[in-house]
């Protein structure tokens, strides 16, 4: 059983390129296949229709069936259900993303085998597309492989990025609430199919120590942390159901809970430490810190490149054949 929500994870170390794709770019490309001709779209030609020409970039023509597979890709069938404003939103990353392609591809970036076969791999093992419904097994290649040529050409625009020291200290020292650690206790439990099974085992374990108690719990319970003898992690306020809290954090260090009943069985819980509210030292903060920073930072220098882009690339947008009524975000 698995009881910790994602909120208990803290920020995560991202790669500076990949940060700033979570933020301007969606996660894969259009998939598409070769063009047969130099002014057909390369969906519509794959496809043998005639297809609307909403996008222009150095030469290269994007078709609606080009849009559609990115947003299939990328968000699902759910996106058929999205408003005009989201879609719009979707559409210029899909403008950004080909504009960076195009720049990528002009200043000669490439892929070794290995880079392009190992990343490949990684999106072809999966069972489903990230954030979508798509089988990984249906993505063409070309589109992966496109991702990472961007990826590669924003590192190189990313390089040189740093934060210094003194602006991670200043930050921390404008900030110590957020980095206050509230009071979390380290939970095991013992987990059963029934009451009665687990009022009869809290009887004979009552008074036990801890080994006694893992020794049970690597014994009976189905549990998926039985092996580990019961331990569930440490878990703060908030993380856990209410039910369940309400058992835990009323406990001394080493006490056993009475039997309680949630939708996944019968628990015993132990309480096996409790830590105090503390302040997170600066070395322990400093890693989220400077990600933070260089999320940041990664952000506004791309969208600045991408404005560089606009203006000294050839391309064009045909915002009125889009299948929605396009909204121009009026924030840029």
């Amino acid at each position: 059983m698995k009881l910790k929500k994602m909120c208990e994870k803290g920020p995560s170390r991202i790669g500076k390129a990949a940060a700033v794709l979570v933020v301007l770019l969606l996660a894969f490309g259009a998939c598409r296949k070769k063009a047969a001709g130099a002014d057909q779209p390369e969906g519509a030609a794959a496809a043998g229709r005639s297809e609307a020409i909403i996008l222009q970039v150095e030469g290269r023509a994007y078709s609606t069936a080009d849009f559609e597979s990115h947003l299939q890709l990328n968000i699902g069938s759910d996106w058929k259900s999205l408003e005009p404003g989201a879609l719009s939103r979707v559409f210029d990353n899909f403008v950004q993303e080909k504009l960076l392609l195009a720049r990528a591809k002009a200043r000669n970036i490439e892929l070794t085998d290995e880079e392009r076969a190992a990343y490949v791999a990684k999106f072809k093992n999966a069972s489903t597309i990230p954030g979508a419904d798509a089988s990984a097994a249906t993505i063409d290649e070309t589109a992966i492989t496109e991702k990472l040529l961007i990826e590669k050409y924003l590192e190189t625009i990313l390089s040189t990025l740093k934060v210094e020291d003194a602006a991670i200290a200043e930050y921390y020292d404008a900030h110590k609430k957020d980095f206050l650690q509230p009071e979390r206790v380290q939970v095991s439990q013992i987990l059963l199919d029934s009451e009665a099974r687990a009022t009869d085992l809290l009887n004979k374990i009552a008074g036990a120590g801890e080994e006694q108690f893992r020794a049970a719990a690597r014994a009976e319970s189905r549990g998926l942390e039985a092996s580990k003898g019961g331990l569930l992690g440490e878990f703060s306020a908030g993380q856990l159901p209410p039910e369940l809290e309400k058992a835990i954090f009323v406990l001394k260090t080493g006490a056993l809970s009475r039997v309680v009943e949630s939708s996944y069985g019968f628990h015993i819980f132990r309480l096996d430490k409790r830590f105090e509210t503390r302040l997170q030292t600066l070395a322990d903060a400093a890693p989220a810190i400077r990600a933070k920073f260089i999320e940041e930072k990664s952000e506004a220098l791309v969208a600045a490149h991408v404005e560089e882009l606009k203006a000294t690339l050839e391309w064009k947008a045909a915002t009125d054949k889009l299948p929605f009524p396009y909204q121009r975000n009026e924030s840029l």
